[in-house]
This record gives C-alpha cells, sequence and structure tokens, in this order.
C-alpha cells in the first residue's frame, strides 16, 4: 500500500509524462497545418453564444505550439468588443489589463507578450468570458495546464465561463486532476465544442 507522498509524485509524474507526451505531438505539427488549426478554432469561438453577449473579453497571446487567436482578437474588435490580456506578476499571479491592439503587447514573463502594465486593470467581474490556453484537455473540460497554477487560481472564484482552446491533436483520453485543479466550462477545438454540465460536472458534446 502506498501512502499519500508516493500517490502525489505517482500523480505528479503522470501530469508531466502527459504534459511531455501532449507537447510532442503538438510541436509535431506543421506550420500549414497549426495555421489552419488556428484559423478553425478562431471560427469556433466566433460562433459561441457566450461570445455573442460578451462584452469583455479574456484571452492569451500564445507562443511556440500554442494556438494563436490573432483572427478572433481582431474580429472581437471589430465586433465593439473590448479585450485583456493577462501579465504575470508573480509566481502564480497574474494580473489583467485591457489592451486595444496587440502591436501594444511587449516580452512579458517566460517571453509571452503582455500588456506593459500601463494600461487600466481589469477586473474579475469585467470579464464576462475568458478564452484560456492549455497543454491539453478532456472531454469532460479538465484542463491540464503547464503547471504554474496561474489559471487555477484565477478560475478558483470565476464568475465568468471560461473556454479552453485545444488543437485535436492535443486532447486526452482523460487528465488527472487534483481537488484544486479547475475545469473549465468549455473546450473549443478545430471540429468540437465540448461543454461541461453544471449539474452533473459531464461534458456534452455539441
Amino acid at each position: 500500500m502506498t501512502g499519500p507522498q508516493e500517490q502525489w509524485a505517482a500523480f505528479r509524474a503522470e501530469k508531466e509524462r502527459l504534459r511531455k507526451e501532449i507537447r510532442g505531438r503538438l510541436r509535431a505539427i506543421p506550420p500549414a497545418e497549426a495555421k489552419q488549426s488556428n484559423a478553425l478554432i478562431c471560427r469556433r469561438l466566433l460562433q459561441l453564444p457566450e461570445y455573442n453577449r460578451a462584452r469583455m473579453i479574456l484571452g492569451f497571446a500564445g507562443i511556440n505550439w500554442e494556438i494563436r487567436l490573432t483572427a478572433f482578437f481582431a474580429q472581437a474588435l471589430a465586433d465593439g468588443k473590448r479585450i485583456a490580456l493577462p501579465r504575470v506578476t508573480g509566481p502564480g499571479q497574474m494580473e489583467i489589463r485591457t489592451v486595444s491592439s496587440l502591436r501594444d503587447l511587449v516580452p512579458g514573463a517566460y517571453g509571452i507578450p503582455a500588456p506593459s502594465g500601463d494600461e487600466a486593470i481589469c477586473a474579475p467581474a469585467d470579464i464576462d468570458l475568458a478564452v484560456v490556453p492549455c497543454v491539453s484537455c478532456d472531454k469532460s473540460c479538465r484542463r491540464l495546464g503547464q503547471g504554474g497554477g496561474f489559471y487555477d487560481r484565477f478560475l478558483t472564484a470565476a464568475g465568468f465561463p471560461s473556454a479552453a482552446v485545444c488543437r485535436d491533436a492535443g486532447m486526452a483520453e482523460e487528465i488527472p486532476a487534483a481537488p484544486w485543479d479547475q475545469p473549465v466550462d468549455l473546450v473549443v477545438t478545430e471540429t468540437q465544442v465540448y461543454r461541461r454540465s453544471l449539474e452533473t460536472g459531464e461534458a456534452q458534446k455539441r
């Protein structure tokens, strides 16, 4: 019989194994295929009823193999919506600031483009929809992040719907989750939108 420490070590090891496996898959996607994937995911985001209702949208600037939301941001701004992006302020901590153009972003923590810090701070109560990154998700809307805990902390008391964007190639059969790991309300891929039922916690494909 294994004790709590051994179980915790095995849990963390399984998460890291899955991160390594999924990152390898995503890095292997050819640039042209990744570009097409970005466009399809942005299109599905724009079709969400949560997007239509939103006035302030939290997004992110993807790097490396992550999804690029450039087309989504451009259409949101054209639709008269406001955009906010995170800026890392410390270990596991970030603040949200509004931006009017992605051209105003500067290199931030981990090399991720971020607001400069001169923009207005966006309070969580002002956010109507959060589009968040992931390494992987499963169909039950469990999310595997990079391991820093930034979004788990931020989404703990979220009063707004959250949508993780994940390539079909990055989906997992099951994401190992601890009690503090926050699921998202939706997972958006190139081909599907998965929704988590608030009553049962189970996902529904749309």
